[in-house]
């Protein structure tokens, strides 16, 4: 995909302090007309602050979150995209990343396109898209949690994390938790060469809707994976979880 680095942001920036940290606040940010064509690149490593907050507009194709570690970003806004794909791209190998959503309405999902250690995704409420979050590059991640999201109306996997055959890229430690999805197309959770992974407490009510083949389970555990399942409450899926080349062990609700 061709992405144009050239924008335009109207931003307000009141710097107040939180102990002693400092929080930014972003309270409009728009691409450049037309809005539809434009990604938008935020360099969070130019900002001091250790918390962004981001309340009021977004107008524009998508945002692009680059040298983003040691950042708690938050979204406390609508965001409505012309990309369906990813609405927030995560760029770059990261640590220390907190991205986190008020629960207002968001269109399109989440990608993360390199090496992560220490990340949480956690608030978003997603409401339709190709993806929900998305990171399927051959990379290692480290300390991975997504919890307390709700996704829907997602035409692929609504979380989709980790390569779908088996690699010497691995993530090691991922936790899966009190998310719900509804009405997802093919997998609500795909993993793959995830290490110590746990999916628990989540709620699935209408995945595989596509009824492709390989494509229509609540929950895939692609090969290289050891993966431990608990309490997830399925519902309105004809088929349930598959394991491929991997161990996995699940307490059914």
């Amino acid at each position: 995909m061709k992405y144009l680095t050239h924008f335009l942001l109207f931003l307000l920036f009141p710097i107040c302090t939180y102990g002693q940290a400092k929080i930014l606040e972003i309270s409009k940010f728009a691409a450049e007309s037309p809005a539809n064509e434009r990604s938008i690149y935020l360099d969070l490593g130019k900002e001091t602050a250790a918390k962004v907050i981001f309340n009021g507009s977004f107008t524009g194709k998508r945002l692009v979150l680059q040298n983003a570690s040691n950042k708690h970003v938050v979204f406390d806004c609508t965001i409505r995209t012309t990309d369906l794909e990813h609405a927030i791209i995560i760029s770059g190998d990261v640590q220390n990343l907190i991205l986190e959503s008020t629960g207002k309405e968001m269109t399109g999902g989440i990608g993360v396109w390199g090496s992560t250690r220490k990340l949480s995704i956690s608030g978003f409420n997603i409401v339709a898209g190709k993806f929900g979050v998305h990171a399927t590059a051959q990379k290692a991640h480290t300390g991975i949690q997504i919890y307390n999201n709700s996704f829907r109306n997602i035409q692929l996997e609504a979380i989709y994390w980790g390569y779908f055959q088996q690699i010497t890229q691995k993530t090691q430690g991922i936790s899966i938790i009190g998310n719900t999805f509804q009405n997802i197309g093919w997998d609500a959770i795909q993993i793959g060469n995830a290490l110590d992974a746990e999916i628990y407490d989540n709620k699935i009510d209408r995945a595989g809707l596509r009824n492709e083949f390989g494509q229509d389970y609540a929950i895939t555990i692609n090969p290289g994976s050891r993966c431990f399942l608990y309490n997830n409450e399925i519902l309105n899926t004809g088929n349930r979880v598959q394991c491929l080349e991997s161990t996995m062990f699940e307490t059914r609700k």
